[in-house]
């Protein structure tokens, strides 16, 4: 009945998918901001990228953040931040040690963080960028571990309860936006309270985001809703890293 109206038409349109790494940000060793930026600082994405994904035919690493290319990308979002002197001046400056295992220690509990970095067995690309990337975020002073399950386990308990530190999946991007409003707003953070429903997984939460994702939803100018998008992006790395 919606395309008997004149002033309403459909237009089809491919989208895409990409691979991500997640932090658990709501609680554990990444709800801190200092260890999070240094953490991802000590990671080479583009030398990641051409060891796990170019075999496989992968072209580059998606730098817009939570969106494919097109009109609600602002490239460069995220580009690779690996800085492993500045990753360790941060932490240093921050009152951070290493203790007799060469790993970091939180000023503030005394101990290591224990990074548990969950993905699901049997996926041997996830498996192999565990096994490429744990040894040299160890080397860095990161204490990482393989903490796996099978498929069933993996996305119906371990993701809906944050049941991680560390995480990768595939998110499907639709040609419109509205995906994100789902996985990125305080409202979507899956919370005892609401029976652990919601794919807000990480835990993120910004209040300024969710106002603008939620508003973007609602917004019929495309010119408008697109710059609402990006702002809404744009607030990603300050706070994610």
């Amino acid at each position: 009945e919606a395309f008997k109206d004149p002033n309403v038409t459909s237009k089809l349109a491919f989208g895409g998918q990409f691979e991500s790494f997640y932090y658990q940000m709501k609680c554990g060793p990444f709800a801190n901001p200092i260890f999070r930026a240094a953490f991802v600082k000590s990671i080479d994405r583009d030398a990641l990228f051409q060891q796990i994904y170019v075999p496989l035919g992968g072209d580059k690493p998606l730098s817009c953040g939570p969106i494919v290319a097109g009109p609600y990308c602002v490239e460069d979002t995220f580009p690779n931040q690996f800085d492993p002197e500045g990753a360790a001046k941060l932490l240093e400056d921050n009152g951070w040690t290493k203790d007799a295992e060469g790993y970091w220690v939180d000023p503030a509990t005394g101990v290591a963080p224990d990074v548990r970095w969950t993905v699901n067995t049997g996926n041997t690309r996830r498996e192999s960028t565990q096994a490429y990337l744990i040894p040299l975020l160890n080397e860095a002073g990161f204490k990482v571990r393989a903490d796996n399950c099978d498929a069933a386990c993996y996305f119906q308990q371990r993701l809906p309860a944050q049941d991680f530190d560390m995480a990768m999946w595939v998110a499907v991007a639709p040609p419109d936006p509205g995906y994100l409003s789902a996985g990125w707003t305080c409202n979507t953070v899956p919370t005892t309270a609401n029976g652990n429903k919601g794919s807000n997984y990480s835990g993120w939460c910004n209040e300024e985001a969710s106002d603008l994702f939620n508003a973007s939803d609602y917004e019929a100018d495309a010119t408008k809703r697109a710059d609402l998008v990006k702002q809404a992006i744009g607030l990603l790395p300050a706070t994610t890293e």
